[in-house]
């Protein structure tokens, strides 16, 4: 995979992170469908919610 340097970071441990909300990744549903993740979540984002 590449990935530009204006939608990856270097965090506290030198390790890359890929900003999701400037990468606009897809999400594959299946059977050759794919779906734009236009807001970016955290699994502890879903955990408040409930």
């Amino acid at each position: 995979m590449r990935l530009s340097d204006k939608v990856t970071e270097l965090d506290h441990k030198q390790r890359i992170k890929v900003l999701a909300d400037k990468a606009a990744p897809l999400a594959r549903l299946g059977g050759g469908e794919y779906s734009g993740i236009t807001a970016p979540f955290a699994k502890s984002d879903r955990l408040k919610a409930r």
